[in-house]
């Protein structure tokens, strides 16, 4: 298996990004790639502070409120210095009072710029990236940090989307991939991944889908710089059946 496209050496770090200091997602949670600056596109300091938190700083929408009559009746209390607006959140959407959420709980707290709700794929990603106790669920802290890391990736979401439709397209898409390191995504990958994530009506990608792509792209580039660097080769790489089962698996494609 042979890819001439991978990210060099040292264009990210671990899981991925995003660029240090430039208020992208958390550092060592992943993507995009560390060390890019969205600071030199023009509309990514332009529209980034502006649009960053929009949707994701608001509170769930209305037909949601059903829930809140639980937080006069809470089960448990919040933690110490727990943040009042994120623990308003995570009780409102905790129908079971477990003081955890799963992803059907989660997902009523998580929009899109159109006001849908996650998928469930994304949000299970999501989760697999914060939990920290391997239950499958997030607590109050591990939702906190959900909860930022989604802010600081809706600020990279934004920046990208240059004609302010509050969706990212193939071109938008590509620029981005471009700019986390990924330099050299084929049209037939585009082409792949807008089957697979966009909006089926729109043909665009919503929010939650530009995190799974990116995710996803981030994954498997690690995983194939990781075989690549122990069989010190250029760009190609050899696999066998297993290891390729591996690496799909690993990362829950």
């Amino acid at each position: 298996m042979s890819y001439s496209g991978y990210r060099p050496q040292g264009q990210g770090q671990g899981q991925g990004y995003p660029p240090q200091g430039q208020g992208y997602p958390p550092q060592g949670q992943g993507y995009p790639p560390q060390g890019q600056s969205y600071s030199q596109n023009p509309y990514g300091s332009q529209y980034g502070s502006q649009y960053g938190s929009q949707y994701m700083q608001q509170p769930p929408p209305q037909y949601y409120q059903q829930y809140r009559p639980y937080q006069q009746q809470s089960y448990y209390p919040p933690p110490p210095n727990a943040n009042n607006q994120y623990w308003e959140w995570f009780v409102a959407v905790d129908r079971n009072r477990s003081g955890e959420l799963d992803v059907d709980e989660l997902r009523q707290a998580l929009l899109n710029s159109d006001g849908s709700v996650f998928e469930p794929d994304t949000v299970q990603l999501l989760i697999s990236m914060h939990d920290k106790r391997n239950r499958g669920t997030v607590n109050f802290e591990e939702f906190t940090n959900l909860y930022t890391y989604i802010q600081e990736w809706k600020k990279c979401y934004t920046a990208f989307d240059r004609d302010r439709s509050q969706s990212i397209d193939r071109n938008e898409l590509k620029n981005a991939l471009f700019n986390f390191g990924f330099k050299n995504v084929s049209d037939n990958i585009l082409s792949l991944l807008e089957r697979k994530y966009a909006n089926k009506r729109t043909g665009q990608f919503n929010f939650d889908r530009f995190i799974t792509v990116s995710v996803i792209v981030s994954n498997l580039t690690n995983a194939f710089e990781a075989v690549n660097k122990s069989q010190k080769n250029n760009g190609v790489i050899e696999l066998n059946y297993e290891k390729f089962l591996e690496i799909v698996i690993s990362n829950k494609i």
